[in-house]
């Protein structure tokens, strides 16, 4: 009975405080929602916190491994391609009839999010090896995107001011007819959330270090996170979009010497099949502005990543810091159209090939560790600050360059 009331007290206390991001989830291209560090030892072997944070951006990055609009990660947006596709539809197009023949009309797409929230996680030892824990946590999003005709264009056309304000007026006119809402959207929901089993051993003085620790953690991926707005261009999924999944993870850490730490982690994300209603182009048209809204059966692809990193501690007192790198890597999702009235074909070749992205992170944790000026260190908090900023060492591309700030509070046990 004591062994329940004390599971019971860490998990209370986990909802309660505030520390970095812990879960293994890494299959979103928008936010930074991978796995902190974190060093057991044979006195600490479990942890529960939580912490706030704080995100945004401005832009992403393109196959090129350039600077360019958020919303451009599914593709440039030409008004006489969408145009086209609502006459496939039986629809007015808005666009006066010279501009119709025109070659292209592209408009440039900025987007901008701002995010935040919290979260918490609980990471409970059963025994020398076996320990489970869960993380989810809330957020609050508000993203935007704006279009611009940039001046070569409209010299191209020939468009005084009066044609540019026409112009974008049929642009409007185009997202009315397909029930598109203007791209201003915000969300507070939670993002998905994790159920784990880890498996490891610690060792001591082992290969001239003073810690090893290996450990493989498996999961489940639970879609409690909000989904996109199929009517909003600006909308975003908070996490997995509404797909199940199942999550992995292999982490390898060595305590070189006293308050020297160097390790690497290894992970996965697989989401299972569902079939949702989706946007999805009869033309080049970017995904979320697909003129036909239907059924589509989408399998989502792995998502491998891997993370190395360095934990320096005792710097003075219980003040300590961590540098980490971190790689993700989602394949190509699967698009079919599950349409019982398919006499209007869709193109999905260019929704699957800007599916796939990269996203590259590093990390810097300043962090104060009140156990180490305990001679008993259990059930005694660290605080810490993580900033994080995105890189391109190894060709980040088509994904969110968010930068993210997490202040919280974590207690090992």
């Amino acid at each position: 009975m004591n062994n329940y009331i004390r599971i019971f007290h860490q998990i209370l206390f986990c909802t309660i405080v505030v520390n970095s991001v812990f879960c293994t989830i890494i299959d979103n291209r928008y936010f930074p929602t991978f796995e902190r560090v974190f060093s057991r030892s044979v006195g600490r072997p479990s942890r529960a916190g939580g912490d706030i944070f704080f995100m945004t951006a401005k832009h992403a990055l393109n196959r090129s491994h350039e600077k360019f609009g958020l919303p451009e990660i599914y593709g440039c947006f030409d008004q006489v391609v969408l145009g086209r596709a609502l006459e496939k539809l039986g629809k007015t197009n808005p666009l006066r009839a010279d501009l119709q023949r025109a070659a292209a009309i592209p408009w440039r797409m900025e987007g901008k999010i701002q995010a935040e929230g919290f979260e918490f996680l609980l990471d409970q030892s059963l025994n020398d090896y076996f320990s489970w824990g869960f993380s989810t946590g809330f957020m609050q999003v508000n993203s935007s995107i704006s279009f611009t005709l940039l001046p070569a264009v409209a010299d191209i056309l020939k468009l005084n001011t009066g044609g540019l304000l026409r112009v974008d007026k049929d642009r409007r006119e185009m997202f009315e007819e397909l029930a598109l809402e203007a791209p201003q959207w915000g969300a507070a929901q939670l993002i998905d959330s994790e159920v784990f089993l880890r498996v490891g051993k610690i060792w001591d003085y082992q290969f001239k270090t003073r810690r090893i620790d290996l450990n493989a953690q498996i999961g489940c991926l639970v879609p409690t996170g909000q989904k996109r707005d199929e009517n909003n261009p600006a909308s975003i999924p908070f996490s997995g979009d509404g797909h199940w999944g199942i999550s992995g993870a292999l982490a390898l850490d060595f305590e070189l010497k006293e308050d020297l730490s160097f390790g690497i982690c290894a992970f996965t994300n697989k989401r299972f099949s569902a079939t949702r209603e989706r946007r999805m182009p009869i033309l080049t048209e970017p995904r979320i502005f697909g003129a036909i809204l239907g059924c589509a059966r989408i399998t989502p692809g792995f998502t491998v990543g891997f993370s190395p990193y360095l934990v320096i501690e005792g710097l003075r007192d219980g003040l300590g810091c961590y540098a980490r790198y971190f790689y993700a890597h989602h394949l190509c999702d699967v698009w079919e159209d599950m349409r019982l009235n398919k006499s209007i074909a869709v193109h999905l070749d260019d929704v699957q090939e800007t599916s796939r992205w990269v996203s590259e992170y590093f990390s810097f944790n300043i962090f104060y560790d009140f156990g180490k000026t305990e001679d008993e260190p259990r059930n005694v908090p660290r605080a810490s600050v993580v900033v994080d900023i995105p890189v391109n060492f190894l060709g980040a591309s088509l994904s969110s360059r968010t930068y993210r700030v997490s202040v919280g509070f974590e207690v090992y046990f």
